[in-house]
């Protein structure tokens, strides 16, 4: 579609040309005989490009809106295949679940590598964070994550298991899964430019809350004011 789209565009900036051309070279050599039904082909013709143009812009943008809808489906679905909870309050260190969440990730992302339109993308990407959040907390609630044997019960088993023994975590399950929730290299964080509490926000705090937070943040810049005379 990429292609026909920019043969088309090139295709009417011939037909421009062309008008302006016939018309300079009409004007310049006898203005008088000008006449409408010549030059009237390359308006149509003009014409039906646009429409052409029209329509495969409206085609890819509904493409792009398909590929949008279908990798938020998907991501939203591997989310909801890891978040198959045991007894313990953890994903079950099912295989299978590990597995089938990072296919659907995987499939998410490569789908919407196909998203065309700067809207859509935008929208992606900040549905991507609302996601990267929830896997986040769902496979690294702390910076020890789980308990080791969660993972397989020997290290070796990630190589070769046999018997009686519980199937270990796909490796590269773990791969797709654990860097999605690392924060993207080079993307930058909107809160940046965010400034702190004021002085004034921080004691408006005792009357229109969070009361015990504003005073933890009255003596957090005492503190400060201490340390950094």
């Amino acid at each position: 579609m990429q292609i026909l789209l920019g043969i088309l565009i090139c295709l009417i900036v011939v037909d421009l040309s062309l008008i302006a051309a016939w018309t300079t070279v009409r004007l310049y050599t006898n203005a008088a005989a000008i006449s409408p039904a010549e030059i009237s082909p390359f308006f149509v013709a003009a014409g039906v490009l646009l429409a052409l143009i029209t329509l495969l812009l409206n085609r890819r943008r509904e493409a792009s809106k398909d590929y949008l809808e279908s990798a938020t489906d998907l991501i939203e679905k591997a989310y909801n295949v890891l978040n198959d909870r045991g007894e313990n309050g953890l994903p079950k260190n099912s295989r299978i679940n590990w597995l089938t969440s990072a296919r659907l990730l995987r499939k998410s992302q490569l789908i919407a590598q196909l998203i065309t339109e700067r809207s859509h993308k935008g929208i992606w990407w900040e549905k991507q964070e609302y996601w990267r959040g929830r896997f986040r907390d769902l496979i690294l609630p702390d910076l020890a994550g789980f308990p080791r044997d969660y993972y397989a019960e020997k290290p070796e088993y990630f190589d070769w298991w046999s018997g009686d023994i519980r199937e270990p975590l796909s490796l590269k399950s773990l791969v797709v899964l654990y860097r999605f929730v690392r924060w993207p290299e080079g993307r930058e964080d909107p809160l940046n430019d965010e400034k702190s509490f004021t002085k004034e926000e921080i004691e408006k705090m005792a009357t229109s809350g969070p009361q015990k937070l504003g005073e933890l943040l009255e003596e957090f810049q005492a503190l400060q004011k201490k340390n950094n005379p």
